[in-house]
Protein backbone atom coordinates (compact mmCIF):
# COMPACT_ATOMS: atom_id res chain seq x y z
CA UNK A 1 0.00 0.00 0.00
CA UNK A 2 1.86 3.84 -1.07
CA UNK A 3 1.87 6.11 1.71
CA UNK A 4 -0.63 9.07 1.40
CA UNK A 5 1.96 11.30 3.07
CA UNK A 6 5.26 11.17 4.66
CA UNK A 7 7.01 14.05 6.55
CA UNK A 8 11.09 13.21 7.09
CA UNK A 9 13.17 14.81 9.09
CA UNK A 10 16.46 15.11 9.37
CA UNK A 11 19.54 17.20 10.80
CA UNK A 12 22.94 17.99 10.21
CA UNK A 13 26.29 17.30 12.25
CA UNK A 14 26.15 21.34 12.88
CA UNK A 15 22.98 21.15 14.00
CA UNK A 16 24.00 18.77 17.02
CA UNK A 17 26.69 20.67 17.50
CA UNK A 18 25.01 23.74 18.56
CA UNK A 19 22.80 22.06 20.95
CA UNK A 20 26.37 20.74 22.33
CA UNK A 21 27.44 24.28 22.95
CA UNK A 22 24.50 25.38 24.17
CA UNK A 23 24.57 22.82 26.75
CA UNK A 24 28.15 23.42 27.88
CA UNK A 25 27.48 27.21 27.68
CA UNK A 26 24.49 27.21 29.84
CA UNK A 27 24.62 23.90 32.12
CA UNK A 28 27.51 22.09 32.28
CA UNK A 29 28.51 24.47 35.29
CA UNK A 30 25.93 24.05 36.76
CA UNK A 31 26.42 20.40 36.13
CA UNK A 32 29.86 20.68 37.49
CA UNK A 33 29.08 22.41 40.73
CA UNK A 34 26.58 20.28 41.91
CA UNK A 35 28.48 16.70 40.63
CA UNK A 36 31.40 18.89 42.99
CA UNK A 37 28.89 19.66 45.84
CA UNK A 38 27.09 16.23 46.46
CA UNK A 39 31.10 14.74 46.21
CA UNK A 40 32.00 16.43 48.98
CA UNK A 41 29.13 16.10 50.93
CA UNK A 42 29.71 12.12 50.85
CA UNK A 43 33.49 12.55 51.53
CA UNK A 44 32.24 14.94 54.27
CA UNK A 45 30.11 12.07 56.01
CA UNK A 46 32.81 9.52 55.56
CA UNK A 47 35.57 11.97 57.48
CA UNK A 48 33.24 12.56 60.53
CA UNK A 49 32.76 8.68 60.60
CA UNK A 50 36.30 8.34 60.75
CA UNK A 51 36.87 10.80 63.40
CA UNK A 52 34.28 8.93 65.40
CA UNK A 53 36.43 5.91 64.91
CA UNK A 54 40.03 6.93 65.39
CA UNK A 55 39.33 9.57 68.72
CA UNK A 56 37.08 9.62 71.43
CA UNK A 57 34.73 12.01 71.10
CA UNK A 58 33.79 13.65 74.15
CA UNK A 59 31.05 15.95 72.51
CA UNK A 60 29.99 17.15 69.40
CA UNK A 61 32.26 19.69 68.46
CA UNK A 62 34.57 18.19 66.67
CA UNK A 63 32.60 16.32 63.78
CA UNK A 64 30.99 19.95 63.63
CA UNK A 65 33.87 21.71 62.73
CA UNK A 66 34.78 18.76 60.13
CA UNK A 67 32.65 21.30 57.01
CA UNK A 68 32.55 21.55 53.24
CA UNK A 69 32.53 24.57 51.23
CA UNK A 70 30.09 24.17 47.99
CA UNK A 71 31.32 24.57 44.99
CA UNK A 72 29.97 27.73 42.52
CA UNK A 73 29.26 27.52 39.05
CA UNK A 74 29.85 31.50 38.95
CA UNK A 75 33.49 30.04 39.26
CA UNK A 76 33.76 27.67 36.37
CA UNK A 77 35.64 25.98 35.16
CA UNK A 78 37.79 26.28 38.20
CA UNK A 79 34.98 25.23 40.31
CA UNK A 80 35.99 23.64 43.21
CA UNK A 81 34.44 22.27 46.69
CA UNK A 82 36.43 21.43 50.05
CA UNK A 83 36.09 19.48 53.07
CA UNK A 84 37.99 20.66 56.26
CA UNK A 85 38.31 21.38 59.87
CA UNK A 86 38.05 24.50 61.69
CA UNK A 87 39.56 23.12 64.75
CA UNK A 88 43.51 23.65 64.57
CA UNK A 89 44.29 20.90 67.21
CA UNK A 90 42.14 18.36 64.74
CA UNK A 91 44.32 19.21 61.65
CA UNK A 92 47.40 18.09 63.40
CA UNK A 93 46.38 14.74 63.17
CA UNK A 94 46.62 14.64 59.58
CA UNK A 95 50.53 15.55 58.80
CA UNK A 96 51.22 14.12 62.54
CA UNK A 97 54.41 15.33 64.36
CA UNK A 98 56.04 17.06 67.46
CA UNK A 99 54.21 19.22 69.40
CA UNK A 100 55.72 21.76 71.49
CA UNK A 101 53.84 23.95 73.93
CA UNK A 102 53.47 27.80 73.60
CA UNK A 103 56.23 29.93 75.46
CA UNK A 104 58.48 27.38 77.90
CA UNK A 105 55.07 25.59 79.49
CA UNK A 106 54.91 21.89 78.91
CA UNK A 107 52.34 19.78 78.18
CA UNK A 108 50.99 17.71 81.32
CA UNK A 109 49.93 13.88 80.01
CA UNK A 110 47.44 12.53 82.89
CA UNK A 111 47.86 8.91 83.94
CA UNK A 112 45.81 6.61 85.03
CA UNK A 113 45.11 7.96 88.36
CA UNK A 114 43.43 10.91 86.77
CA UNK A 115 39.47 10.55 87.38
CA UNK A 116 37.28 11.66 84.54
CA UNK A 117 33.73 12.45 84.17
CA UNK A 118 31.11 10.42 82.51
CA UNK A 119 31.98 11.59 79.51
CA UNK A 120 35.31 10.98 79.37
CA UNK A 121 36.38 14.76 80.37
CA UNK A 122 38.47 15.50 83.06
CA UNK A 123 37.42 17.01 86.73
CA UNK A 124 37.90 20.18 87.13
CA UNK A 125 39.38 18.77 90.58
CA UNK A 126 41.84 16.86 88.82
CA UNK A 127 43.21 19.24 86.35
CA UNK A 128 46.87 20.21 86.98
CA UNK A 129 46.07 24.05 88.07
CA UNK A 130 44.05 22.83 90.72
CA UNK A 131 46.34 19.80 92.01
CA UNK A 132 48.96 22.31 92.00
CA UNK A 133 47.10 24.51 94.71
CA UNK A 134 46.86 21.38 97.11
CA UNK A 135 49.49 20.41 99.99
CA UNK A 136 49.85 17.07 99.29
CA UNK A 137 50.72 17.50 95.85
CA UNK A 138 54.61 18.45 94.42
CA UNK A 139 56.51 18.41 91.95
CA UNK A 140 59.52 16.16 91.17
CA UNK A 141 61.64 14.89 88.38
CA UNK A 142 63.14 11.43 88.11
CA UNK A 143 65.25 9.21 85.56
CA UNK A 144 62.70 7.38 84.58
CA UNK A 145 59.29 8.89 84.77
CA UNK A 146 61.04 12.87 84.23
CA UNK A 147 58.80 15.61 85.18
CA UNK A 148 55.69 15.19 87.08
CA UNK A 149 53.12 16.12 89.41
CA UNK A 150 52.64 13.84 92.28
CA UNK A 151 50.81 13.36 95.20
CA UNK A 152 51.91 11.89 98.77
CA UNK A 153 49.49 9.38 100.19
CA UNK A 154 49.99 8.19 103.95
CA UNK A 155 52.79 10.21 106.01
CA UNK A 156 56.24 8.50 104.47
CA UNK A 157 55.37 11.03 101.66
CA UNK A 158 58.19 10.22 99.18
CA UNK A 159 57.95 6.36 99.97
CA UNK A 160 53.98 6.68 98.92
CA UNK A 161 53.53 8.82 95.72
CA UNK A 162 51.45 8.63 93.43
CA UNK A 163 52.36 10.29 89.85
CA UNK A 164 49.23 12.45 88.92
CA UNK A 165 50.54 13.92 85.43
CA UNK A 166 53.60 13.55 83.43
CA UNK A 167 54.82 16.91 82.06
CA UNK A 168 56.97 16.47 78.57
CA UNK A 169 58.37 19.43 76.75
CA UNK A 170 56.51 18.15 73.50
CA UNK A 171 54.28 15.37 72.53
CA UNK A 172 54.27 13.17 69.61
CA UNK A 173 51.41 13.18 67.46
CA UNK A 174 50.00 10.09 65.09
CA UNK A 175 48.95 11.25 61.61
CA UNK A 176 45.61 9.11 62.02
CA UNK A 177 43.09 11.24 60.52
CA UNK A 178 43.64 10.26 56.91
CA UNK A 179 41.39 13.25 55.96
CA UNK A 180 43.17 13.78 52.38
CA UNK A 181 43.15 10.21 51.41
CA UNK A 182 39.69 10.10 52.60
CA UNK A 183 38.33 12.58 50.60
CA UNK A 184 39.99 11.34 47.63
CA UNK A 185 38.93 7.41 48.04
CA UNK A 186 35.21 9.19 47.81
CA UNK A 187 36.01 11.22 44.82
CA UNK A 188 37.15 8.25 42.81
CA UNK A 189 34.39 6.35 44.42
CA UNK A 190 31.41 9.17 44.21
CA UNK A 191 32.20 11.61 41.23
CA UNK A 192 31.88 9.53 37.89
CA UNK A 193 27.93 8.71 39.12
CA UNK A 194 27.24 11.91 40.62
CA UNK A 195 28.29 13.71 37.15
CA UNK A 196 25.81 11.45 35.62
CA UNK A 197 23.33 12.25 37.78
CA UNK A 198 24.05 15.97 38.20
CA UNK A 199 23.97 16.26 34.23
CA UNK A 200 20.75 13.81 34.07
CA UNK A 201 19.15 17.26 36.21
CA UNK A 202 20.95 19.46 33.92
CA UNK A 203 19.65 18.06 30.79
CA UNK A 204 15.91 17.89 32.27
CA UNK A 205 15.84 21.16 34.21
CA UNK A 206 13.25 24.02 33.43
CA UNK A 207 16.57 26.51 32.09
CA UNK A 208 17.59 24.04 29.84
CA UNK A 209 14.24 23.55 28.18
CA UNK A 210 13.45 27.21 27.90
CA UNK A 211 16.83 28.70 28.11
CA UNK A 212 18.41 31.13 25.29
CA UNK A 213 19.69 28.97 22.34
CA UNK A 214 21.60 30.13 19.59
CA UNK A 215 18.86 29.69 17.34
CA UNK A 216 15.24 27.93 17.06
CA UNK A 217 16.65 25.57 15.40
CA UNK A 218 19.08 24.60 18.19
CA UNK A 219 16.14 24.27 20.32
CA UNK A 220 13.76 22.40 18.21
CA UNK A 221 17.14 19.62 18.03
CA UNK A 222 18.04 19.90 21.50
CA UNK A 223 14.23 18.93 22.80
CA UNK A 224 14.12 16.45 20.13
CA UNK A 225 17.25 15.04 20.97
CA UNK A 226 16.18 14.76 24.64
CA UNK A 227 12.80 13.03 23.35
CA UNK A 228 14.73 10.72 22.14
CA UNK A 229 16.93 10.30 25.56
CA UNK A 230 14.04 9.32 27.55
CA UNK A 231 12.03 7.70 24.75
CA UNK A 232 9.52 9.61 24.26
Amino acid sequence: MAEVLEVRASATLGDFDDVVQDLIREQLPFAMALTLTRTAQFAHRVVRKRVGRVFTIRSQRVPKGIRIQRAEKRDFPSSHATVGTVDQFIARFEFGGDQRPLGTGRFAVPSRLIRRTATGKVRVSQRPSALREKKTTFLESGPDTGAAIARRRGKRARDQRQLLYFLRPRIRIDDRLEMAKSVEQSANRRLGPEYERSMAIAIKSRRAQLGRFSSDEARFFFLKAERAINGD
